[in-house]
């Protein structure tokens, strides 16, 4: 049967993307944003370019450095960084349908299998995700 420790094991194991370093600068992430974990700071720099017309530009070769400590010098970069790593607009809708289909699945297969294995079934699916 579906329980507390079923939910605490998915919140665990959602909470174990916080320790994944910013895909787009390096920085510590604070979850997943748009579809690609990222910090606060790219999150929020990506919501501004999407929210308004933008027009950036290299003033450099168009392969700008973008990490922790440069990531504010070339907007054109940053950005042109975080649609490679496959940040969109419709990544917030995914990860909500990701988040409610796993919580259904964990409640089905708390009823057909133990813990341990459902446990090691997300941990695997985890880092499937984590490495792309």
């Amino acid at each position: 049967m579906y329980n507390h420790s079923h939910f605490l094991i998915f919140y665990d194991f959602i909470a174990q993307i916080e320790i994944i370093p910013c895909k787009v600068c390096g920085d510590k992430s604070s979850g997943v944003h748009y579809g690609v974990i990222t910090c606060e700071g790219c999150k929020g720099f990506f919501r501004r370019s999407q929210s308004s017309v933008v027009n950036y530009q290299c003033p450099r070769s168009k392969n700008c450095v973008v990490d922790r400590v440069n990531r504010n010098r070339c907007q054109f970069c940053r950005l042109q960084k975080c649609l490679r790593l496959g940040m969109s607009r419709d990544g917030k809708l995914l990860l909500l349908l990701c988040y409610y289909l796993y919580a259904n699945l964990l409640k089905i297969l708390a009823i057909l299998m133990p813990v341990d294995l459902i446990l090691s079934l997300l941990q695997t699916s985890y880092r499937k995700c984590i490495s792309t």
